[in-house]
Formats: C-alpha cells, sequence, structure tokens
C-alpha cells in the first residue's frame, strides 16, 4: 500500500494527514507514535505547499518487508519538490522530525526527502543484507491496498523479488496480487523461471496480455542474481565492477532475462508502467550514498509523468547487516547530498 498526494492548497495538507492516520491505525501504531507520525506529515506538507516552484507531493508507505508476521511496520515518508530552486534550507528543516532523514538535492529539480517514522519506542527492524526502496504509483489521490510488487526472505541470505503490472489498484487486483505473491513465497529457493510459472498458475485466466511478470532471486550470500521478465518489466543493474546493465522489456508474450555477479554494493532497479524507456540513475558515486527509496524516487519524478501510474522497485546489497536504532538521534542520520 502507498498513499501518493499532490500538495498544491491547504486542503492537500488536511487529506495527507488523514490518510496517514488511517494508516498508522492499520500498522498498530502507539498513540504517541502516531501523533509523531500526524507531525511528520502535517510539517512535510507545509513545507512544500511554502516552497517556490511547481506542486510537490509527499508519498507514505509502510515498511512492511522491515518485519516478519503482523509486527508493526515502520512508516516511510518521501516528500517530493518537483522543479523547486535551490535556495533556502527547505525541506532540511524537517530532520528533527524523524527516526531517519535523509535529503537529496538535484540543482534544478529540487530536493526529495526521506523520512521514518517507527511505530513505538521499541521498535527493532529485522536486519538484513538487502536495502529496497519502492514507489507504486496508482492515480493522484488515489489509495490503493494492492502492491504489486513482493520481496520474500529466503535464509539464511536469499530473496525472492516478484513486480507484477496490468492487474490495476481495486479490490479485485488486490486479490489476485496477494495469490500471486503467495505462491512465489511457497516457492522457496526456485529458479526465476519456476517461479514466474507458479505466479501464472496462481493467476489462472486473469493472466491476459497487458499482465507483466518479472522475478529476481538474489543470493547475498553468493553475491549472485538471477532476472526473468515478461511483458513490459524492465531492469538496470548496477554492480561496482562492471558496465552498468540494462535489460529491455519483452515483447507481451515473450519472456527475457539474465544472470550474473552481485556483490556488496549492488543495486538492482526493476520498473514497469508510464517511466520513459530511456530513464536512467545517476553516476555511480552519487547512487553509492542514495538510500534505494532516494533513487525510486529520482526515477520516478524525472521519468514518469506527473499523471502517469507505475511502480519502480530498487534493491542494493549492502555490505553487512544493518539495524536501525531508535534512539538514534535525527541529526546523526542527516546526509546533505548533491547530484
Amino acid at each position: 500500500m502507498q498513499f501518493r498526494t499532490l500538495i498544491a492548497d491547504r486542503q492537500d495538507i488536511d487529506a495527507v494527514r488523514h490518510a496517514a492516520m488511517q494508516l498508522a491505525i492499520r500498522c498498530g501504531f502507539s498513540e504517541r507514535a502516531s501523533e509523531r507520525l500526524d507531525d511528520t506529515v502535517a510539517s512535510a506538507a507545509a513545507c512544500l505547499l511554502s516552497r517556490p516552484g511547481d506542486r510537490g507531493e509527499l508519498l507514505i508507505r509502510p515498511l512492511r518487508e522491515e518485519v516478519s508476521g503482523l509486527a508493526a511496520p515502520r512508516i516511510e515518508v518521501l516528500a517530493l519538490e518537483r522543479y523547486a530552486p535551490d535556495e533556502g534550507a527547505g525541506l532540511a528543516l524537517l530532520a528533527p522530525l524523524a527516526e531517519a532523514f535523509t535529503l537529496h538535492c538535484t540543482p534544478g529539480r529540487g530536493h526529495i526527502a526521506r523520512m521514518v517514522v517507527p511505530p513505538s519506542e521499541r521498535f527493532s527492524p529485522v536486519a538484513a543484507d538487502i536495502a529496497v526502496g519502492a514507489i507504486c504509483v496508482p492515480r493522484a489521490q488515489e489509495v490503493t491496498r494492492c502492491q504489486p510488487w513482493h520481496i520474500e526472505f529466503m535464509p539464511p541470505g536469499g530473496f525472492n523479488l516478484t513486480l507484477l503490472h496490468g492487474l490495476g489498484h481495486g479490490p479485485d487486483a488486490h486479490q489476485l496480487t496477494t495469490a500471486a505473491h503467495r505462491a512465489a513465497g511457497a516457492c522457496g529457493a526456485a529458479t526465476p523461471a519456476i517461479i514466474a510459472e507458479r505466479v501464472r498458475s496462481a493467476l489462472g485466466s486473469n493472466l491476459h496480455e497487458d499482465v507483466a511478470l518479472g522475478v529476481a532471486t538474489l543470493d547475498t550470500q553468493g553475491d549472485h542474481l538471477c532476472f526473468a521478465g515478461g511483458g513490459g518489466i524492465r531492469a538496470l543493474i548496477d554492480t561496482p565492477d562492471t558496465e552498468r546493465y540494462v535489460q529491455p522489456s519483452a515483447s507481451p508474450n515473450g519472456v527475457t532475462g539474465t544472470e550474473m555477479q552481485w556483490p556488496a554494493g549492488s543495486l538492482l532497479v526493476l520498473y514497469c508502467g508510464d517511466l520513459d524507456e530511456d530513464a536512467r540513475l545517476p553516476d555511480r558515486e552519487t547512487l553509492a550514498t542514495l538510500h534505494p527509496a532516494i533513487a525510486a524516487a529520482l526515477l520516478y519524478r524525472d521519468f514518469m509523468a506527473v499523471d502517469g501510474e507505475g511502480t519502480v522497485v530498487v534493491c542494493r546489497h549492502e555490505a553487512a547487516a544493518r539495524t536501525v536504532s531508535s534512539t538514534t538521534s535525527a541529526a546523526q542520520d542527516v546526509r546533505l547530498e548533491e547530484n
């Protein structure tokens, strides 16, 4: 689930605060954590509204990939400026509000801020040697329970990533994607081809020619990646020691794929929908400083129309497992980045 709203007037601030509170209730936030989320969202929206330049937007989603079972996840808030001048502190003023805060600036395009709010003071995310960022964009002001992507942890260091596109965003699409993700999760350490076949079987007659499917298996212990995709799913793979690899999308009924080494520091990007086919990432040195959520937001902001829809998922192989302490001050987590 991800909520997106354009911030053009005061009514948009009220709308995004309401959506954030509904999400906090659904995710099991404590009363104090809910208030903190409300402060974060309201301040971010007000900051975007006060900034010069084109309208900004907020994207909010629960980080369910960090937790297991029914545990309450943290909530991520992304604040994006579009074509804003670089003057003033702007979104940097939001740093004290969040547990973790990252700010990136692209000259002439404005800032992107990532803020994370935990569900309680005692929250501790599951340690993993992979970091994930995702943008799943329905139409503006549309809340959808349907998440077209899913990542499944396969101990000790395996991950299966599945991305579907073309099923829609309503209740029926939610049921179909849930069934597809369960089928993928039950495959264990299978190849992308086998996982894709199980997903197709789960979809049955709902797998029409407009549905695109991509599957990647990531082995962080063996530093290995396999990908298979069909339809409009495209892949971009960046590793520290090799040339950046772009896997073009296949024909509607075709399948394309690749297999390669994926050492620590490597990045996998799967994307589909209304993104330009020539979408590109920042240079490797800049990319290494960005959280995958910021990288996904850059692709979305710079290569998708404001009224477009689509999905971008970015996974990075971390050098070592990292845990986020709820006692870490926001000031220690701030990174000011310029591209």
